[in-house]
């Protein structure tokens, strides 16, 4: 069995590889890479000529026998939620195996023109019209269950494949990337009661409640904190890396007076910019993605009886006060999360750490199924 693997992450703004290496007590992260790219956005693939080119930088050192795990973007997915039900010609055992085979039943039934898909995951067993996290181990004549299946855009799914296979690179496994996020950084009762994560990355925002070990609800929408640094380079006639330079510097939870301001370097001169006209343009735009968040979460068509967990992560994290402003167009107190991790421990990495902890269980399911079937045989 493998104990190391690769994970490549497709960021809106970014690609980031990882190698991580797997020991009896730990996991190690053997190989760390993070390059820009043109990215994505509004569902599209920007210059993709050069993914490529891209794709054979980031992984030029990643040994091709191991396996890799690719995650898939919100932007490119989405989810349908079904009830499916088995009956056994007797009562039968169940298993992980006869769960596995139960899945992929569920999955075969999904034909598509123009998706292609990746996986299912179990929101909720029932067993006689009751609710149940696990029936493993019990004898039932039915397995039902509601279902979350991952469907991807069939062209964008052909685009990374071939690219991939182009390298020779042949074990892989797509994830969606939110729920591998959700899965990482959620605790299990979390997850059975319901909680949202959302992930304000470079130039998406995905919105995802998480149920189960599957999602309930996903969406995402083209704006993020690329658009931010655009929004003040746009205002204050400054290019990319001024307009960044200048919204790390950005302190959103001070009132500044008429006499504050921020500097920020143009051509090798310092130039001092009023504090309260950049925080002007940051929190507006900060207040458009709030809206949009409150919209989604509105469509989610939740019980408002319940007060869901909601997490933050992604770069937005990094603008000081981002997250007091969104609570309050939101109106919800959300928290922000990052990985515990050594390396991995900055809000843009979340995901990747989402992902890496996939590919962790993964591997411990396969250990745990061996370790049972040879129990099996001696009990």
């Amino acid at each position: 069995m493998q104990k190391e693997f690769g994970v490549l992450e497709l960021g809106s703004g970014n690609l980031r590889f990882a190698t991580v290496k797997m020991s009896a007590k730990m996991q190690n992260m053997t190989l760390f890479k993070e390059i820009s790219y043109s990215g994505f956005c509004d569902a599209e693939l920007l210059e993709e000529n050069h993914l490529a080119e891209s794709f054979d930088t980031i992984l030029k050192d990643f040994n091709k026998n191991l396996n890799l795990i690719v995650g898939i973007p919100a932007e490119f997915s989405g989810i349908n939620n079904s009830n499916y039900k088995i009956e056994f010609a007797k009562p039968t055992k169940i298993t992980d195996k006869v769960i596995t085979n139960f899945l992929e039943k569920f999955k075969s039934q999904f034909l598509f023109d123009k998706y292609t898909v990746i996986d299912a995951k179990i929101i909720e067993f029932l067993v006689d019209g009751k609710k149940i996290t696990n029936p493993i181990g019990t004898m039932q004549e039915t397995i039902s269950a509601l279902i979350t299946c991952v469907y991807v855009t069939t062209s964008f799914l052909s685009t990374i494949k071939t690219i991939l296979n182009g390298l020779d690179i042949y074990n892989i496994k797509y994830v969606l990337t939110p729920l591998a996020t959700n899965l990482a950084f959620l605790t299990q009762q979390e997850r059975e009661n319901g909680a949202i994560i959302i992930d304000v990355g470079f130039t998406t925002t995905s919105v995802a409640f998480s149920c189960g070990d599957g999602l309930l609800n996903l969406t995402s929408f083209s704006l993020g904190s690329a658009h931010i640094t655009a929004e003040i380079g746009e205002h204050l006639h400054l290019n990319y890396n001024e307009a960044e330079s200048l919204k790390k510097k950005v302190l959103l939870n001070i009132d500044p007076s008429e006499v504050d301001y921020y500097e920020t370097e143009n051509k090798g001169n310092y130039l001092a910019i009023p504090a309260r006209q950049v925080n002007r343009i940051v929190k507006a735009k900060i207040e458009q993605i709030g809206k949009i968040i409150k919209k989604c979460l509105t469509n989610f068509d939740l019980d408002q009886d319940i007060e869901y967990p909601i997490y933050l992560t992604g770069g937005i994290c990094y603008i000081k006060g981002a997250l007091d402003t969104l609570n309050y167009v939101v109106g919800k107190d959300m928290e922000q999360i990052t990985s515990n991790q050594i390396n991995l421990d900055r809000p843009s990495l979340s995901a990747l750490d989402g992902l890496i902890k996939y590919g962790v269980n993964d591997i411990n399911k396969s250990k745990d199924n061996i370790f049972k079937k040879i129990w099996a045989k001696f009990a």
